[in-house]
């Protein structure tokens, strides 16, 4: 057996997680590549190719590397300890394909360490990690029913705020849905100790950002599991409610301010535009800017300022991106008609047990 270590370096976080992974059994009896075949193509079974003969890339340091994760990769090296692990995962993808930031560090263990060495392992990453201060907004209390630690309720929620943010899951929406709906926190409650964890840890604090990256995941959510076809009328009811409440009280407290907007960014191949005052120029920006919105770089407050404007209509009906929730998003915003969402189903959320109550 092979063991991944999965060094998860947030600054929410302290505590490594350790994933365990079978290898994979032989090809066949003699240990050679499996041959690929019409019988093993006809039968659906797995395939495995012989060698193929890669290109010849040097990688290069990443230019995203958060500090957490250079303090923990440098504190390995000091320690003559990073001969131990394999840098994996995105990260290790980054080195040779630098295209967006991450704060994971995935690795997997060196062959037979023993679990001393393992800990050792450990030890320097905690260490490396509590350099930068806790993250605590209060100190833990007792669970009361056993003798054990439990986070404060404002860590609690700060953590679930930064979940809905960033990871965005069907249980995160519901989470904070049912806190609020409760009485136990206000939406301007959980909005402060939202800013409060991103501040401490030196994170973005731009809560219109923030709100955006919530509402286009509501909307992907949306798109999984239309009203329409909600045929419980209970969880319609229930779909509805939560959906109206994010939008229309959740949501609402952190306004966006208009200033100017065109992302230049967003014009790689060509020179940036002075303005767009054309169908065809619009429709062409609001493709590049629902496919750098799909693929996780937000637009800016006062991009979505202008583009939620009156005057984008037509070019948002002319657009037709189907396959871009982001896309569904900006018809939405104009009132338009909802039209069929072609794009792929996504598993974190098609999988997710709480979506029937999303």
């Amino acid at each position: 057996m092979s063991v991944a270590f999965v060094g998860v370096i947030v600054p929410m976080l302290s505590f490594i997680a350790l994933n365990y992974q079978e290898t994979l059994p032989a090809d066949d009896v003699n240990g050679e590549p499996a041959k690929m075949d019409k019988e093993n193509a006809s039968s659906g079974s797995w395939i495995r190719y012989n060698f193929i003969d890669m290109k010849n890339i040097q990688p290069q340091q990443p230019s995203h590397l958060s500090p957490y994760a250079q303090a923990c990769l440098n504190a390995l090296v000091n320690a003559n300890l990073a001969d131990r692990i394999s840098l994996g995962g995105g990260l290790g993808l980054f080195h040779y394909l630098d295209y967006r930031p991450t704060h994971h560090v995935d690795a997997w263990w060196s062959e037979s360490l023993t679990e001393a060495q393992k800990q050792a392992v450990l030890q320097v990453l905690e260490t490396s990690l509590s350099s930068f201060g806790s993250l605590r907004l209060e100190e833990p209390v007792s669970a009361g029913w056993i003798n054990v630690p439990l986070d404060s309720l404002a860590d609690l929620v700060a953590s679930k705020m930064n979940a809905l943010v960033e990871r965005r899951a069907p249980r995160d929406f519901l989470d904070i849905f049912t806190l609020c709906q409760s009485g136990l926190l206000s939406v301007d409650e959980c909005w402060a100790l939202w800013f409060r964890r991103q501040s401490l840890s030196g994170s973005d604090t731009d809560a219109a950002r923030a709100c955006l990256a919530i509402e286009t995941h509501l909307e992907r959510i949306a798109l999984h599991r239309p009203l329409e076809k909600i045929i419980d009328l209970e969880q319609r009811h229930q779909a509805q409610q939560l959906r109206d409440w994010f939008l229309d009280e959740f949501l609402q407290a952190k306004k966006m301010n208009n200033s100017p907007w065109l992302d230049g960014a967003l014009y790689p191949d060509v020179d940036t535009p002075d303005t767009l005052e054309t169908i065809p120029e619009r429709v062409d920006f609001l493709a590049r800017l629902c496919a750098a919105w799909d693929f996780g770089l937000l637009p800016t407050a006062e991009t979505i300022t202008e583009i939620r404007g009156k005057g984008w209509a037509p070019a948002v009906e002319a657009c037709r991106l189907l396959t871009s929730p982001a896309y569904h998003l900006l018809r939405r915003w104009h009132g338009l008609l909802p039209l069929a969402y072609l794009g792929q189903q996504i598993a974190a959320i098609r999988d997710d047990p709480c979506l029937f109550q999303v």
